[in-house]
């Protein structure tokens, strides 16, 4: 149960790591969700931002359990991205950004 729990707690953190990290990305052409955009001016930025930082995450959370003798909670470390897409897609959702949101580019980073 502690390790669902870690798990949980570790994909909202990467939720926020994420936005956190595009808060700062704003001059490079991280694109922000918005009902004036028309066009995204850097993709592979987007799509670099949005699939790798989950794998140095879970890279980097497992190396700190594993250097601190956590090793139960590196089970299953996968789920913690699978987490961080329920969070994301929930928060979406209940802060009404449902139309905004590009569902096929969603869908393509979720299944990488």
């Amino acid at each position: 149960m502690d390790i669902l729990l870690i798990q949980i707690l570790l994909g909202i953190g990467l939720f926020f790591l994420i936005n956190w990290i595009g808060k700062h990305s704003y001059s490079i052409g991280y694109l922000e969700i918005s009902i004036f955009v028309k066009s995204e001016e850097a993709p592979a930025l987007n799509f670099l931002i949005r699939v790798l930082t989950p794998i140095v995450y879970i890279i980097i959370i497992s190396t700190i359990f594993y250097y601190f003798g956590l090793d139960k909670y590196v089970w299953n470390i996968f789920l913690v991205n699978v987490y961080y897409i329920v969070f994301r897609l929930l928060f979406n959702l209940l802060t009404n950004r449902g139309l905004l949101l590009n569902w096929y580019r969603q869908f393509l980073y979720w299944e990488l």
